[in-house]
């Protein structure tokens, strides 16, 4: 049931006595097909985070810069769109990083939310450290609070990963995808948002 690719030669020899026909040669190249495209993924990714860089060292607002790394995941999606929170320590509560492909509406409605587990995707993930995935955010019982939110923007499966601080064991921020279709992500989906 896998789809394969094949690399075909044929040669007429129609006016040869000994065929009087086609001579097709074929071999399966569905390897390399799958390693060229995982290398063209890999360079994009490399691009994509060289150019955030160039974004952080040019002093580049961090808005700006935040909306940007959602582009891009973005870009790598079948159809996702992304959410960047961050974590006020102060009031324990995620507040508006970016999120370029929602109205203002979505995000009012997130900013402010607080860190605990059982609070939505992005809550849970930042209270726990680890990804948290909802295959059907209308038919999952925890995440009933947001499916007035999640039928307005036309959100159905979602994840959320939690960002970490690069030098200790502190959550930061959330890094959250939403699809339209009920399902988890691919695991090309889960590559694209573990390489920003």
């Amino acid at each position: 049931g896998d789809i394969e690719y094949l690399e075909v030669i044929a040669h007429n020899l129609h006016e040869d006595p000994a065929v009087e026909g086609l001579v097709i040669v074929s071999r399966v190249v569905t390897e390399q097909i799958e390693a060229e495209a995982a290398l063209r993924a890999s360079e994009a990714r490399l691009r994509d985070q060289a150019s955030i860089l160039e974004m952080i060292a040019t002093s580049t607002p961090r808005a700006d810069t935040l909306a940007e790394i959602c582009r891009m995941v973005e870009s790598q999606l079948d159809d996702g769109r992304c959410t960047i929170l961050l974590v006020d320590e102060l009031r324990n509560e995620l507040v508006h990083g970016a999120a370029p492909s929602f109205p203002a509406s979505f995000l009012q409605a997130l900013d402010g939310t607080k860190i605990r587990e059982g609070d939505g995707v992005c809550a849970t993930a930042a209270a726990i450290g680890e990804t948290v995935m909802v295959a059907d955010v209308l038919d999952d019982p925890s995440m009933s609070k947001y499916h007035e939110l999640a039928q307005e923007h036309d959100i159905r499966g979602c994840w959320s990963t939690p960002v970490l601080a690069a030098s200790e064991d502190r959550v930061i921020g959330t890094f959250a995808t939403y699809l339209r279709e009920p399902r988890t992500p691919t695991a090309a989906e889960e590559a694209a948002v573990d390489s920003v």
